[in-house]
C-alpha cells in the first residue's frame, strides 16, 4: 500500500537519482576503458564522478530539509537568481 506521507518523497527521489547515477557511473567506467588518447587520466573521471556523487547527496539533503519540492524549486529560483545579480 502506498504511503500517502510527503515526507517519503525526498526519499523517493533520491533513490530514482542513485539509480541514474549508478547508471552514469558505470557508463563512466565503460569510457575509460575507451580513452585511448591519453588525454584524461582515470584519477581526472574519479574527481568528476566523486563531485557527482556529492552533489546529489547535497541536493537529497537540501530537499529533505525543505520538506517538500515546491519549497525545493523556491529555493532554486532564489539561487539562480541570486548568482544572476552578482
Amino acid at each position: 500500500m502506498p504511503s500517502n506521507h510527503i515526507s517519503n518523497e525526498p526519499y523517493h527521489d533520491w533513490l530514482k537519482a542513485e539509480g541514474k547515477r549508478k547508471a552514469k557511473e558505470k557508463e563512466m567506467q565503460e569510457t575509460i576503458g575507451d580513452i585511448a588518447s591519453g588525454t584524461l587520466s582515470e584519477s581526472v573521471v574519479n574527481e568528476v564522478m566523486q563531485l557527482e556523487r556529492d552533489r546529489n547527496e547535497l541536493a537529497a539533503m537540501l530537499a529533505s530539509a525543505l520538506g517538500t519540492k515546491e519549497k525545493l524549486k523556491e529555493f532554486i529560483h532564489a539561487w539562480n537568481e541570486k548568482k544572476k545579480s552578482s
